[in-house]
C-alpha cells in the first residue's frame, strides 16, 4: 500500500484482519480493494478478461470460467525484499511494471476488439 501512495494513489484501511480491505482513490474514482477469489460474488461471472499475476495463478488456473480471455502477466513478488534496504526500491519498481504492462495489455485488447469488429463489417 506505501508503494500505490507513493505512486499517486490514497490508500484508507477500511477493515484489518487476515484479510485487509481498503478504499484506493487516485483523484476521481474510488475503489474496494482486497485479496479474493475469481468466483467472488463482487467480480464478474462471465464476459471478462482473466489476467494472471504470478506463476502459481498461471498454473493452477489453466481455465477460468467465464472468462472470454486469460492473459498471463506473471510478476516476482516484491515481498522478498520485504526488510531490507531494497524493499521500497523494489515495490515501486513493481507497481510502475504492473502499470505498464496493464496499459499495453487494455491497448492490445482494444486494437483486437476493433480488428474483430471491422472484420465483422
Amino acid at each position: 500500500m506505501a508503494a500505490l501512495e507513493r505512486a499517486g494513489f490514497n490508500a484508507t484501511g477500511v477493515q484489518s484482519g487476515d484479510n485487509p480491505v481498503y478504499t484506493l482513490s487516485n483523484g476521481s474514482a474510488s475503489y474496494i480493494m482486497y485479496s479474493k477469489k475469481y468466483t467472488d460474488r463482487q467480480n464478474p461471472q462471465k464476459d471478462f478478461g482473466a489476467i494472471m499475476v504470478c506463476s502459481d495463478a498461471d498454473k493452477s488456473c489453466p481455465i477460468v470460467q467465464g472468462a472470454e480471455a486469460r492473459f498471463s502477466l506473471p510478476f516476482e513478488d516484491p515481498r522478498y525484499y520485504d526488510n531490507t534496504p531494497s524493499q521500497d526500491t523494489k515495490y515501486d519498481e513493481t507497481v510502475r511494471l504492473i502499470a505498464r504492462e496493464m496499459f499495453y495489455l487494455v491497448d492490445y485488447v482494444k486494437i483486437q476488439t476493433n480488428l474483430k469488429l471491422e472484420a465483422n463489417k
